[in-house]
Order: C-alpha cells, then structure tokens, then sequence
C-alpha cells in the first residue's frame, strides 16, 4: 500500500491502518497473490458499536498518520474473517455484532503492538502516569485489582487515578481491565488454548457466569459458540 508516509507491504499478520482524508493505493503485481480484509469505520460507526477505550486508541493512532502493526501469531487472520462484509450495511445485528467485537478487538492489538496509548493533549499533566497505569494493565492483565493499591503504585489518590484514567481512557479503570481480560481470552479461544472454564480463570475471571455475560456483550456470542465459528471458519 503506498500514501505520502510511503509504501506499507502487506505481509501475513500485518495490520495497517489509515486514517481518514489520507489518500492511498493498493498496488498488486499481476503475478503476486495477496489476500485482504479492508474495513472502513465511519464516525457514526464509532459511536455506536466501538468500545470508549478503543475508540480513544483508535483516536491516539490516527494522529500518527497511517501506521503498520505486526503481530506475532495467526490469530489476527482469524479475527479478520469474523468481520462481514459490508459490516455496516450487511449481514445481521448478530454478525455485526461479532465483527465489530472483532474489529475493536484488532484496533486495540495495532495499539498494543505499536505500544500506543489513548491521550488527550489538554490533559498532559497526567499523561504520563496514565500511559504508566495502562502499560502496567497491559502486562498484568490478571493480576488482582485494587484501585487503592494500584493509585498508590503510580503516586496518585484513588480519587485522582479514577478521574484522571477515564478523562484519558475514555472508561473506567475497571472496565479497561475487563477488556484486556476479554481480549486476552478471545486470544485463547481463536487458538483453541484450553477448554473455556480454564480460559476464564487464565484470564483473569474469577466468576464464570460474569465471563459469560461480558465476553457475549463484547463480542456477541457465548465464549463457547466464538472458538466454534473461529475454528470453524478457519477450517482448523
């Protein structure tokens, strides 16, 4: 893919992103075989089914211009297969749903690659203690949570650090870990790594129906129904 920052290749496991009004081409040789799924979000796309802290990283990413992301395992061919085509227009609410899940799930693995966190210039004075909370999360997924303890880690109130992660998050303190919990064992189950009950409590979730209940909101299916249709469409 080439645009004024230069020439992306499109290699397995690559994510790339562009942001909007940046003009780009695709360019195949006639003898080159390649293999794409391109996904075009609108702002109404945004608001309605991307997640707050996902859509600040996506937000924090489009600053930096058009941006390429590569990723270890083949997890990300199968979480491309789960977004419809023509997400926004096709398909039914439930597989909406799950693309966008899947979607959101991808935007938030670019950023983790890129080692991006969601900011807000005029909030700079905190800016980065947060991105030090959130690099912390990222690599702790499981470890037991206490907002107390956690404030107390990064020279903040309990008060300050919930205000001030929201303010550059765009959710809760809670709810971010939710996500990298929900994304790490989305990760697990795509792999066929351990049977969901043991997937829950690897990732961090010590009440299986909770697990139920946000892996299903987040990406519209049981964790169960999810490794099914992943390993089902990847023909594993």
């Amino acid at each position: 893919m080439e645009s004024g920052a230069g020439r992306f290749g499109f290699v397995a496991d690559r994510t790339i992103l562009v942001p909007p009004g940046v003009e780009h081409r695709y360019v195949v040789t006639s003898d080159e075989p390649a293999r794409l799924k391109l996904a075009c979000l609108t702002a109404e796309d945004i608001g309605a089914h991307i997640a707050p802290s996902q859509a600040a990283l996506l937000g924090t990413l489009c600053t930096e211009g058009v941006t390429a992301a590569d990723h270890d395992a083949d997890s990300i061919g199968l979480l491309a297969g789960l977004i419809p085509n023509g997400i926004s227009n096709g398909g039914t609410t439930h597989e909406q749903q799950i693309g966008f899940g899947a979607l959101g799930l991808l935007i938030a693995l670019h950023a983790k690659a890129r080692g991006v966190v969601a900011s807000d210039p005029i909030w700079q004075r905190y800016n980065d203690r947060i991105r030090g909370v959130t690099t912390w999360i990222d690599a702790h997924p499981v470890a037991p949570l206490g907002l107390q303890e956690l404030a107390a880690r990064f020279g903040m109130s309990r008060t300050l650090l919930t205000r001030e992660f929201r303010r550059h998050t765009g959710t809760s303190v809670v709810a971010y870990v939710t996500t990298r919990r929900l994304e790490q064992a989305a990760m697990a189950l795509a792999t066929g790594a351990g049977d969901v009950t043991a997937v829950a409590y690897a990732s961090g979730f010590a009440n299986l129906s909770h697990f139920h209940r946000c892996f299903k909101a987040a990406y519209g299916l049981t964790p169960a129904a999810f490794r099914r249709k992943v390993i089902g469409e990847s023909g594993r």
